[in-house]
Parts: structure tokens; C-alpha cells; sequence
């Protein structure tokens, strides 16, 4: 029997997509679907805030836990404040509305999907709903032809991942003949991983690397965040990589757990070269778009730290990490949607004298930059250190050490650009105002910054419950 009380906020998203559509066909005038999205989408992210069922369904290859409702929290989050910042944008881009909402919902039910699923074919229907979704909108802007390029090497190459995924999951249900989490940590458990088990892990890992664009398969990143639409890349850059951590959690720490010893290994060394990659990259970069896809890929690999150790410390360092990386990212990038969206340009150069232009974008940039730095007390400076010390308390100094290291690198390249915003004379004098909508979104993330930064400690400890209770 089908216990639909543990489905009611995919529920209340497909009702939601379901509204938007029909009002979509019924009305010529879109502004209506904007305020029908941003109530649709902040009543379901209450439900799932308030309303916490737990169990399991669909003969257990859907769960809801407290690990679970924690990323569907962060989804719904990511795609309410994106919505928010979407205003200005879509009023400049009229033609499909509607149908960039429902894509948006669409990739957000993907990705809710993904954090309940515990047998991998749940998780790859789940996935390739997020992703086609996300393919669609990356090519939004039919007239611009970096839109169109960006989403078709987003298709192609995640169609790549996409079949190495497939193919990994051939091999892991030949080596292991269940498609079920629990069931195949039963197998290993009982007996010994055969060498097709670890080329099925090894492959998976890398298919969903490509997810969470880390260091080799992030070459996707700079394109389609430099052609994509900005609030597009916005949701992005969050929610495409929560998602694939949280199937990442999911997957290795039930399916691959009695292997962790060999893919903590595998998973810190590739941590250590995307941080490295992910911070030097950003350097040169001239275009805001593309420095921050390099900040993000940067940002992946210190989220990797916690998965790698594979402890209650390291998983909730991820967890406490990912929630700063939603806020400090999302805040930077709604100042550049709200620049971007007056002075129709993305080059950095173009954020000259942003202090004298308007003031309040220009701390708010500070907040984010420094916290994606790791600057003490944002929120960013604690998400690093719980993730440092968890890695010092399993061995790992020489991660730490490069992860310290290149944390003064991106201070550095962030400084740049706040150079640019504080120091240079602006191109244009003229003033820089926001929507109501966008100085929500904004007030928001910088508040989640600020106040998350200065105190942690009761946020994390709540995340730590969480941890205990899926490890359990």
C-alpha cells in the first residue's frame, strides 16, 4: 500500500506545475504566474519545513527521513529565491513564461525525487527529470546564441553522464543482482567485492561527478553558466550540486558503506586536485559568470572533504556546508542578476564603482565573497572549519593544508573584484535599484550569511541529530 503522507511536497509541487500550466494556457497577461509561483513554491517549502513524515513507500525505493526533508528544505529554498530574482528577467523575456516556471518546478521535483530515493532506478528517473529540465533552461534565450550553445553542450555531455551512469548501474546490478541501497550493502557485507563491483562504483562516481562538477568533469561549468540565463545559473549553481551530494550521501553511505575505506581515499584526492583546479582557474577570468562557475567548482571540492571522511563529524560538516554555500552563493548572485539585469553585461569590469552606483549591492557582494572565502564570523568561515577539523581528526592534514592554502587564493581573487567594486571609478554614474522581489531574495541570503555565521553552533547541532539518525 502506497503511503501517499510521505509524497505530499512532490504532491504539492506536481499540483503546482499542474496550476501554472493551465494559467499558462487561460491568461495572456504572465505577471499573474509570477505571484502563483512564488506562493506555490513558498507554501510547499513551509510544508516541508513544518509537516516532517517519515517512513518508507513504493516497496522501500522511496524514503523520507530527516536526511532527506533536509535537502528538500534546500531545494525548495534555492528554487523560492530564484523565483524571487526572476522578475526583472522575465519581463524582459516575456515569450515563455510559463514555461519557465514549469521547467524550474519541474527540475526542482527532480531533485526532491533524488534525496528519497533508495533503489537506483528511482534515482535515475528522478535525475533525468532534474536534468532535461535543466538542459531546456540553460537554452531559454532562443535569440541569444550563447543560450543555445550553452544548452547544447549541456545536453551532450550529460548525455555522456548520463550513460556512464546507466552502464554503471548495469554492472553493479550484474555484480550485486538488486537495485536496492540496503540490499546491495547487504551483498557486499557478506561477500567480497568482486572487481566489476569496485568498476561499478569507480563508474558511477564519476558520472555523478559530473553532477556536482568536480575536477576532471567540470568542463561543462564556465560555458553554461557564461550562456545561460543569470537566474538560470542561479539555480544551478545550488541546486544541481545539493542534489548530486545528496545522492551521493545516500548512495555511498548505504549502498557502498562497508567499501568506504577504498572511495574515501578516491573521493579526497579528487576533493584536493578540484579545489586546487577550482581556485586557480578563477584567476584569470574576465567575464563575472564564468569566475563564479570556477568559485563553485572550487566550492564542490571542499564539499567533498566531509563525504570523504565518511563520519557523523564529516557529514555534517557537508550538510552545515552546503547550507552556507546556498546562502553566500545565491546572495552574490542576486547582485549580479540585478546589476546584470540594469547594465545589460556580465564583464567584470563592468562592476566598476558599484560602490558609488548603489551602496547596499556593494556590502552585500563583501558578505558573499568574504563567506565563500572563508572569512570569519560569515557563515562560509564555519562551514570550513567543521570540514577542516573533521579531516585533521581522520588523518587527512594534507588535504586541510591545501584546502587552507587555496582558501587564501580565492580570498584573493575575490579581492580582486572587490577592488573593482570599491576602489576603480565607475563606467556610469547613474543609480542601481532593485524590485521589491529581488531585494527579498537578497535580504534573505545575506541574512542566512550573517546569521548562521554568528550562530552556528545551534543550527549544526540539529544537523548533527539529523546525521546520527541516518547512520543509525
Amino acid at each position: 500500500m502506497i503511503d501517499f503522507s510521505l509524497l505530499k511536497i512532490e504532491l504539492l509541487l506536481c499540483g503546482l506545475i499542474a496550476i501554472l500550466f493551465i494559467l499558462d494556457l487561460l491568461f495572456t497577461n504572465k505577471k499573474p504566474l509570477h505571484i502563483v509561483a512564488i506562493a506555490g513554491t513558498f507554501i510547499t517549502f513551509a510544508a516541508a519545513l513544518f509537516f516532517r513524515d517519515t517512513g518508507t513507500t513504493f516497496v522501500g525505493s522511496f524514503i523520507s527521513d530527516d536526511l532527506s526533508i533536509f535537502f528538500k528544505i534546500l531545494f525548495l529554498l534555492n528554487a523560492f529565491l530564484v523565483i524571487l530574482l526572476s522578475g526583472d528577467f522575465l519581463k524582459k523575456n516575456p515569450l515563455y513564461t510559463g514555461e519557465y516556471f514549469i521547467l524550474l518546478l519541474s527540475a526542482t521535483l527532480g531533485m526532491v525525487l533524488m534525496a528519497s530515493s533508495s533503489e537506483l532506478i528511482t534515482f535515475y528517473i528522478s535525475l533525468e527529470l532534474m536534468s532535461i529540465s535543466s538542459y531546456i533552461l540553460s537554452a531559454y534565450q532562443k535569440s541569444n546564441p550563447r543560450s543555445g550553445e550553452a544548452g547544447l553542450k549541456y545536453l551532450l555531455l550529460g548525455a555522456m553522464a548520463s550513460g556512464m551512469l546507466l552502464f554503471g548501474i548495469s554492472l553493479l546490478y550484474g555484480a550485486a543482482g538488486t537495485l536496492h541501497y540496503a540490499e546491495i550493502a547487504g551483498v557486499i557485507s557478506a561477500h567480497a567485492a568482486s572487481p566489476i563491483l569496485y568498476l561499478a562504483v569507480v563508474i558511477i562516481l564519476a558520472a555523478m561527478s559530473f553532477k556536482i562538477a568536480v575536477v576532471p568533469f567540470h568542463m561543462w561549468v564556465p560555458d553554461v553558466y557564461e550562456g545561460a540565463p543569470t537566474p538560470v545559473v542561479a539555480f544551478f549553481s545550488v541546486g544541481t550540486k545539493i542534489a548530486g551530494f545528496a545522492v551521493l550521501m545516500r548512495l555511498f553511505m548505504t549502498a557502498f558503506v562497508g567499501l568506504k575505506a577504498e572511495w574515501g581515499i578516491l573521493m579526497a584526492a579528487i576533493s584536493a586536485i578540484t579545489i586546487i583546479a577550482g581556485n586557480l582557474l578563477a584567476i584569470p577570468q574576465t567575464n563575472i559568470k564564468r569566475f563564479l562557475g570556477y568559485s563553485s567548482i572550487a566550492q564542490a571540492g571542499y564539499v567533498l572533504i566531509g563525504l570523504a571522511m565518511a563520519t557523523v563529524a564529516g557529514l555534517s560538516a557537508t550538510m552545515f556546508y552546503l547550507v552556507a554555500y546556498l546562502f553566500s552563493n545565491l546572495a552574490g548572485f542576486a547582485v549580479i542578476i540585478i546589476v546584470s539585469g540594469k547594465i545589460e553585461g556580465d564583464k567584470i569590469d563592468d562592476y566598476k564603482g558599484l560602490w558609488k552606483r548603489s551602496p547596499i549591492l556593494a556590502v552585500c557582494l563583501l558578505i558573499s565573497f568574504m563567506s565563500l572565502g572563508g572569512v570569519p564570523p560569515l557563515v562560509g568561515f564555519f562551514g570550513k572549519l567543521y570540514l577542516f577539523t573533521s579531516a585533521v581528526e581522520n588523518g587527512y592534514v594534507w588535504l586541510v593544508a591545501i584546502g587552507v592554502l587555496m582558501s587564501v587564493v580565492s580570498i584573493y581573487y575575490y579581492l580582486i573584484v572587490l577592488k573593482r567594486v570599491y576602489i576603480d571609478p565607475p563606467l556610469d554614474t547613474s543609480p542601481i535599484r532593485a524590485s521589491i522581489w529581488e531585494n527579498t531574495a537578497l535580504g534573505i541570503c545575506v541574512a542566512g550569511t550573517l546569521i548562521f555565521g554568528i550562530l552556528p553552533i545551534l543550527f549544526f547541532d540539529s544537523v548533527v541529530s539529523s546525521v546520527q539518525t541516518f547512520l543509525k
